[in-house]
């Protein structure tokens, strides 16, 4: 599989019941069950029937409400199991097990989607279709199990988009009850709550969330955007925008701030054209695309403060293509993924995307649900999102054209900044590429996967630029052949990850300040 998940508890959880006798209890009155709040009442009437309240259990620690209608169109089961968070995602693990057996036996099944916080599911057992919904809250686990007959519709995704939206109502006032650490840890359910408040016209209630939520995630940059789009308080709107406009990683979100604040965003067109130098210690930054320039103007800054290195930021006269990747999207992971499904011998020298794609439908055909879905879902990445560039290329033809400007200062280094992939040789990736070329030298740097959003965490233009300027030290400094240091905590010394970037310091370690001076003597 290409992620497996854990064993199943040794408790198990009823999903679904799957006692089609719950139809013969008499029917009372339509009521919400006790474990859940009033507001949850619409979502009883899911895909326009009108189920009616049969029963309420409690068995070793589950909670089930169940649900039917007069004519024996469908049953609807919703149960409830209290849960701390490690506990919960424990739970929801052994549920995606259970519900991955439950369709290996029936051979029938498939997962429409899986989070962190919530699995989709639908599956057939005996007579009846049933599509399972779960979901993780602050202190509890919900599992809505929506069964039809075979011959019957199945719910409507309305429907259950509609549940999503009250489940993320309760997230949000269990999170705000839990206080600050529990509102950062659901942020992103509790922005989605808010959008939705206002997408559905209620402003008030939607910005009143937003507030709340920005102060105990001051770094939703997201939600920053979202509240000054419709804060009617022009001072508290013009001040979210300003936290994006100066915190933002994201370029469209920086662009969207800096024109609410009436200021110009910012383009590469704005570099000039790269054209001749004089002599002396410097560096040429050259926006390669896709480049977000706000980053580019900041990491020259920074990279000048850490180096006493001048920076000239100049832009392409002609367009600069990359052409078609070198490596599909996950290539590696993918390929290790065969391998142990099939021939360790395969050789994937001349593989097109389309044959990566069709050995992975033909391996996920003897595999489980679960590997299903996750093959699905990998060449849904591998269709849409860029693949990888082998850095050499480029780094050729970028060092062919400094050299057409170039007056034969070996200390003038031009360094290629982008926001593509790139690897080398056998590795995964690298940052950055490059080395002496002669009278002149050439490198391409890459901050991909010096993103938060790569990584999963808050987003920080700070860290990025800080993390930008770093690898520049390699990137340039190479080019005049300086050693590299032992020192870790020297910016000039080897990174193998984001990981070691963070822990260099923001100065150069004596060495190799002193080679800089001898350079700058020449």
């Amino acid at each position: 599989m290409l992620l497996g998940f854990v064993e199943k508890l040794d408790k198990k959880i009823s999903l679904t019941g799957l006692v089609l006798a719950l139809f013969s209890h008499s029917a009372l009155a339509v009521q919400v069950s006790s474990f859940l709040p009033d507001y949850y009442a619409p979502a009883l009437k899911y895909g326009g029937w009108e189920p009616q309240y049969l029963n309420e259990t409690e068995k070793e620690g589950v909670q089930q409400a169940v649900y039917g209608t007069f004519d024996d169109a469908g049953m609807l089961m919703v149960e409830h199991i209290d849960c701390v968070r490690s506990r919960c995602h424990d739970l929801l693990n052994a549920i995606a097990s259970n519900i991955n057996d439950r369709m290996e036996t029936a051979k029938k099944g498939r997962f429409v989607s899986i989070t962190d916080t919530t699995i989709r599911a639908m599956l057939q057992v005996d007579e009846a279709e049933l599509d399972v919904q779960v979901f993780v809250l602050p202190a509890s686990i919900q599992i809505w199990t929506f069964s039809s007959k075979t011959d019957q519709a199945s719910v409507p995704d309305e429907s259950l988009e509609g549940l999503e939206h009250l489940v993320n109502r309760q997230r949000y006032e269990e999170a705000l009850a839990g206080g600050n650490v529990q509102m950062g840890v659901w942020s992103p359910h509790i922005r989605q709550y808010a959008e939705h408040l206002i997408g559905a016209g209620d402003l008030e209630a939607g910005l009143h969330v937003l507030e709340r939520h920005l102060k105990s995630s001051p770094a939703d940059y997201r939600a920053h955007a979202l509240f000054f789009r419709h804060s009617p308080d022009n001072g508290a709107a013009a001040d979210s925008a300003r936290v994006v406009l100066e915190n933002a990683e994201i370029r469209q979100l920086i662009d969207a701030a800096a024109e609410f604040l009436g200021r110009a965003p910012a383009s590469v067109e704005d570099f000039p054209e790269i054209h001749g130098v004089g002599p002396g210690l410097q560096v040429v930054l050259v926006p390669l695309p896709p480049c977000n320039p706000w980053l580019v103007t900041e990491v020259a800054e920074v990279f000048n403060e850490m180096t006493d290195i001048p920076v000239r930021i100049m832009r392409l006269k002609e367009s600069w293509q990359w052409g078609k990747a070198d490596r599909i999207p996950r290539q590696r992971a993918i390929e290790a993924y065969l391998v142990q499904s099939g021939d360790e011998s395969i050789d994937f020298g001349e593989w097109t995307k389309s044959r990566y794609v069709e050995a992975l439908y033909d391996a996920a055909e003897s595999e489980d649900a679960l590997s299903r879905y996750y093959v699905e879902e990998t060449v849904g990445a591998v269709e849409t999102a860029q693949g990888q560039f082998e850095a050499e290329p480029p780094m050729q033809r970028l060092h062919a054209r400094a050299r057409m400007v170039h007056f034969g200062d070996r200390r003038t280094m031009y360094v290629g900044i982008t926001g593509v992939d790139i690897y080398h040789g056998d590795a995964n990736f690298v940052f950055s590429l490059g080395g002496p070329g002669g009278d002149s030298g050439a490198s391409i740097l890459s901050y991909h996967r010096m993103r938060a959003e790569i990584h999963g965490t808050n987003s920080s233009r700070a860290r990025l630029v800080e993390r930008i300027a770093k690898e520049l030290v390699p990137a340039s400094l190479k080019q005049l052949e300086i050693e590299r240091p032992a020192d870790p905590r020297c910016p000039y010394s080897y990174s193998s990850g984001v990981e070691r970037l963070d822990q260099k310091a923001m100065t150069l370690c004596p060495s190799v300040k002193q080679a800089l001076d001898q350079l700058r003597s020449e």
